[in-house]
């Protein structure tokens, strides 16, 4: 974060993703974008980053060319995500908005919300997304660590995260016409959530060995799986 800005240098997730999205840039560094053209791996320095932001459709995104932001300390207590302040007494309801992007990674970053609201919001049909070894933290026992706009949703991924003190953990609502499709959640720790995992309208949906530690509510629900068809894994947990 200390060295200036450049073609290979970002100092903020926003100037990035602007680059990304419209080819421009926030800080005085050179635009590659916008979109890609091969796997594009965003190193997150170590630090505290005060600031909200949209990622869009990426263009030329694809399994092939795929958008990592990843701590390069590969230490999630050293890069935190926190918010930015209050935009003229409206505080949006995200920290981090992903709207129809698609195939999108995050790897061992600190998603801390001070407002209430989603930490995560997933949008417009948002798929090919991926959490690993990263931390969240909703504001209150209103809000949600991922949630999503209750549009359709597949390939995406939860691994190895810890969801914690939050009305819902992991909060898919997708009330609609089209069930959301491959869903891994796997392996993470749920502490202090009064709804642990809430997937509703799904199919093919894998949730296995994940912890559930000091649920808040008695009357909420560890998993809740409303409407989920098979094949579907429900294992371990």
């Amino acid at each position: 974060r200390s060295k200036p800005a450049s073609a290979t240098n970002y100092h903020s997730f926003i100037s990035a993703a602007r680059d990304l999205d419209y080819g421009l840039r926030l800080d005085s560094g050179a635009k590659n974008g916008p979109g890609v053209s091969g796997s594009v791996i965003f190193n997150v320095a170590n630090g505290t980053y005060s600031e909200q932001f949209i990622i869009w459709e990426i263009s030329g995104s694809s399994s092939a060319n795929e958008v990592t932001f990843q701590s390069e300390s590969r230490d999630s207590s050293k890069v935190i995500l926190i918010d930015s302040a209050i935009y003229a007494n409206h505080v949006p309801d995200f920290l981090v908005r992903l709207s129809s992007v698609k195939y999108i990674k995050f790897k061992g970053i600190s998603f801390l919300r001070s407002y209430q609201g989603n930490v995560i919001l997933l949008s417009n049909n948002a798929s090919h997304i991926s959490f690993e070894n990263n931390v969240f933290r909703a504001y209150n026992n209103s809000s949600s660590d991922i949630g999503d706009d209750q549009g359709y949703g597949e390939d995406d991924n939860f691994v190895n995260n810890y969801f914690k003190s939050a009305g819902w953990g992991i909060n898919l609502l997708n009330p609609g016409k089209v069930y959301d499709s491959n869903f891994v959640i796997h392996n993470n720790i749920f502490k202090n959530i009064a709804n642990a995992i809430f997937v509703n309208e799904s199919f093919n949906l894998d949730v296995s060995g994940n912890r559930i530690i000091g649920i808040i509510d008695s009357a909420s629900f560890e998993i809740n799986l409303p409407k989920v068809l098979g094949p579907s894994l429900i294992k371990n947990n």
